[in-house]
């Protein structure tokens, strides 16, 4: 037969206050996870997926080695699509698209430097448009300062815009713009742009004489028919690509620019097209637009 246990009014006193002891244990575990998890909770809906906290880098950024003139908001729209770009003095710039019907294509943020005469866009992850393999290895542009305007040019507009340079007009229509500066810069054109496209802006106009006609060997005779070879090369400043005008054409009279094909030290070779007006040997050609607003 079971003897029944014991019990006395001490040992029943001590297991009521142990079980009270426990109790008051557990509500402070209860508390506290109920406090962690309520800062949890809003710590994770602070910053949240859409807007990711930037990382700062475990070394200092050097400042951006530009002109006062070139942190600004440059802007352009073609064909209805919106694009801005704004360059910040601290190097962090952002590069916005909106297209026609104003879905943002392009939501960019990220830090430049230079980079071989580069401006270089290096955008950061989490940026809408760092998705393309392309822009994640950045952006190679220039800006520039051209008399009172600045503008902001892609790799592919540079060639163009040299060229515009020399013929002695103003910039591209299809380049994001600044606001134009209250006084014109010092120099007629500030740039960063790497040396083999610095070289192709010209101080000063070079005029040379046609010393022959060629039939032309492009492929495409309508649009390259005439061939020329003129009196000045590389010694004068000029390089592949390079336009040269036709000077002395009456006013009313169609006639394209050449373009340069082959350059030599003393001569140069290259093509234009057919128009009503092929120069002849001994008629100048100029890298400066005679029809040039000045």
């Amino acid at each position: 037969m079971t003897k029944p246990l014991s019990t006395s009014p001490r040992r029943d006193a001590l297991r009521i206050a142990a079980f009270s002891l426990a109790s008051v244990l557990l509500g402070l575990v209860a508390v506290a996870c109920a406090n962690r998890g309520a800062v949890y909770t809003a710590y994770v809906d602070e910053p949240g997926p859409a807007a990711p906290v930037r990382v700062p880098r475990a070394e200092p950024r050097e400042p951006l080695a530009l002109p006062t003139w070139a942190f600004a908001r440059y802007e352009v729209t073609r064909e209805g699509v919106r694009e801005a770009l704004e360059l910040r003095d601290d190097g962090s710039y952002s590069w916005t698209t909106l297209d026609a019907n104003g879905s943002c294509t392009r939501d960019e943020d990220g830090y430049a430097r230079i980079d071989a005469g580069w401006l270089l866009l290096e955008p950061e992850r989490g940026s809408k448009s760092a998705a393309s393999s392309v822009l994640q290895a950045g952006t190679r542009g220039c800006v520039v300062a051209y008399g009172k305007q600045r503008c902001f040019l892609t790799e592919q507009q540079l060639t163009g815009f040299c060229n515009l340079v020399n013929a002695g007009r103003r910039v591209p229509a299809g380049c994001m713009l600044a606001t134009e500066l209250a006084e014109p810069n010092p120099e007629p054109l500030q740039a960063t742009m790497p040396r083999y496209y610095a070289e192709r802006v010209l101080r000063a106009p070079v005029v040379g004489r046609v010393k022959e006609i060629l039939a032309s060997t492009e492929v495409r005779p309508i649009n390259n028919a005439v061939e020329f070879i003129v009196d000045v090369g590389a010694k004068q400043g000029l390089r592949n690509g390079m336009q040269l005008y036709v000077v002395g054409v009456p006013t009313s009279t169609v006639v394209w620019p050449g373009r340069l094909i082959e350059v030599h030290e003393s001569w140069s070779r290259g093509r234009m097209r057919s128009t009503d007006y092929v120069p002849e040997v001994g008629d100048k050609l100029s890298t400066a637009d005679p029809r040039a607003k000045k």
